[in-house]
């Protein structure tokens, strides 16, 4: 799919993706996940450089608007509930991620589970030194 045609149905569907949201009352930025999946499997869109850029960007923008609404004074008021909610949340991924490669995706005993010993970062580092000078 050319530039103008990916530009094109990306347009399309961000409207539309609008549009759903005030009718269902859902927000849009589901409507826009479960669209551009929509997209890319079934339309056949696939990423371009500029894609990319204004995703990073987008992912940056949202990142600071959620910071922005965040209300100070409620949340010292409910310190127990936020903190619990933030580390509970937080904790429960990454047991599951971990979980998950250990009996699912097959990592139990990988090199990435271990840290490695004293002696053998020192052994590294000279030997880049070496190979570097």
């Amino acid at each position: 799919m050319d530039t103008l045609a990916t530009a094109t149905v990306l347009g399309f569907l961000i409207l539309l993706a609008s549009i759903l949201s005030v009718e269902l009352g859902i927000s849009v930025a589901i409507i826009e996940i479960a669209l551009g999946v929509f997209a890319g499997n079934v339309l056949g869109v696939t990423t371009k450089p500029w894609i990319d850029f204004l995703a990073s960007f987008a992912g940056i923008v949202l990142t600071f608007l959620a910071g922005a609404e965040v209300d100070p004074a409620l949340m010292r008021e409910k310190l127990r509930e936020s903190v619990t909610i933030g580390g509970l949340s937080f904790l429960l991924s990454f047991v599951g991620c971990g979980l998950f490669a250990y009996y699912v995706a097959g990592r139990a005993g990988s090199t990435w589970t271990s840290a490695p010993s004293p002696r053998a970062c020192r052994c590294s580092w000279a030997s880049w030194r070496r190979r570097s000078h």
